[in-house]
């Protein structure tokens, strides 16, 4: 199938791995399947994925009995890593992205804006709510941006 798709990339295809991997159930951890995908074709899931591999890794390099895994401060990484992450994820194009809302609150790799993450949290979710409960829903967030300590 990988290399079918290495000759062939399609997001069709790519979604047929994503698929086999969810069987198994494992996350897709193979860079140069996600890097085809966003290259080639352009999939959004594919950046999504490639933003949560970094994610993986980042934790991977940490000393993981002071961090969480779900760590969304990705310093362990080069700052090519982090700004390839940051814009794999911008380019997922989720507008109810609850994790890029939370980057744009805080001013994390990307310029502050506290208006655009507010927006960005309220179409996470499937009913109303206000702004201020979106608010508190980001500042909620915020243990989840604490650094990570390399091994």
């Amino acid at each position: 199938m990988k290399k079918e798709f290495i000759k062939h990339p399609t997001c069709e295809k790519y979604k047929e791995i994503i698929g086999a991997y969810g069987c198994l159930h494992f996350s897709i951890d193979d860079f140069e399947i996600m890097n085809i995908a966003t290259k080639k074709c352009n999939c959004k899931d594919a950046y999504f994925d490639l933003y949560h591999y970094y994610k993986k890794l980042n934790f991977k390099l940490s000393d993981q009995s002071d961090c969480d895994s779900d760590s969304m401060l990705l310093n362990n990484l080069s700052l090519k890593m982090r700004k390839h992450a940051i814009s794999s994820l911008i380019k997922s194009n989720l507008e109810s992205n609850s994790e890029l809302s939370i980057y744009y609150y805080y001013g994390i790799y990307v310029k502050k804006d506290q208006k655009k993450a507010i927006k960005m949290i309220k179409k996470s979710y499937t009913y109303k709510i206000s702004d201020e409960s979106a608010e508190q829903d980001l500042k909620d967030w915020e243990e989840s941006i604490l650094p990570c300590s390399a091994k």
